[in-house]
């Protein structure tokens, strides 16, 4: 028996690919900065949002007092991801109230290759997980509870993990889910990063002018604080143990004395 095929059936040419790509990186050149913008719009209407809540209290506490108040007296900011709300001016016949970007966002350029902040996000214990851990203690969530049930689940770890990764993902630069440390110290030097949270040891890195373009430039603040009295303070620690089956103890708590001493600190 004879077969016959199909002679329509046939695969696509490299032109046909190559215009195929041209159009949907047109596509994309259109659809992103759309979609930018679209979250631009979307943020600065959360400003105005915020900002006639605090004309409207202003108003209401004006009517049954002598002056306009302060933030604490009409109710506390409106809840915002991407802005602070402050009152700079209260008297008897003005009041001014002000929508300021969140740091990250203000500092995010990404024309320009510039990003509000780097996050690790390189999975492992000694990586997203080292910064997670106490970002998660300021929030005030636990591992376990007193009768080691995990946590998890909590409210606490929730927020944590919603805010690690909404930092990351609207102002850190691309790929930062493959970032650890080595990562985000070369970003933060050639002055790619506007903040950087991570251990104290890469002070010495980014103010060093012989390895840093920013030397001139950086500053240090205390780890975040969400209003629970407990910071963001690193919790990762490097130790040196001896294990229990070893035959050379003596030998090994004689080098963890040596490596621990004050004359090793000179070397």
């Amino acid at each position: 028996m004879k077969r016959f095929v199909n002679s329509m059936q046939r695969g696509f040419t490299l032109i046909e690919l190559m215009v195929v790509l041209v159009i949907v990186t047109i596509l994309l050149s259109i659809a992103i900065p759309a979609y930018e913008d679209q979250m631009r719009r979307s943020r600065r209407a959360d400003a105005i949002n915020g900002l006639e809540s605090m004309v409207l209290r202003q108003e209401q506490w004006r009517a049954n007092n002598p002056r306009y108040g302060t933030l604490a007296e009409i109710g506390n900011a409106p809840t915002s991801q991407y802005y602070d709300f402050t009152v700079e001016e209260n008297t008897a016949a003005n009041f001014r109230v002000r929508a300021v970007a969140k740091a990250a966002q203000a500092m995010t350029d990404k024309k320009n290759e510039v990003y509000g902040i780097c996050l690790r996000g390189k999975a492992g214990w000694g990586e997203n997980m080292a910064f997670l851990t106490a970002m998660s203690n300021s929030y005030g969530a636990r591992w376990f509870d007193e009768k080691w049930m995990p946590q998890f689940d909590s409210d606490a770890w929730k927020a944590t993990l919603n805010d690690y990764l909404d930092l990351m993902n609207n102002y850190g630069p691309p790929g930062a889910s493959s970032n650890g440390f080595n990562e985000n110290l070369a970003l933060f030097q050639t002055g790619k990063c506007g903040m950087w949270i991570d251990a104290t040891v890469a002070a010495s890195f980014v103010t060093n002018p012989d390895e840093s373009q920013v030397a001139d430039k950086v500053g240090f603040a205390l780890a975040p604080d969400k209003g629970l009295g407990k910071r963001g303070n690193w919790l990762w620690a490097w130790s040196l143990g001896v294990p229990a089956g070893t035959q050379k103890a003596e030998a090994a708590q004689k080098f963890v004395a040596w490596a621990t001493s004050k004359e090793y600190l000179d070397l």
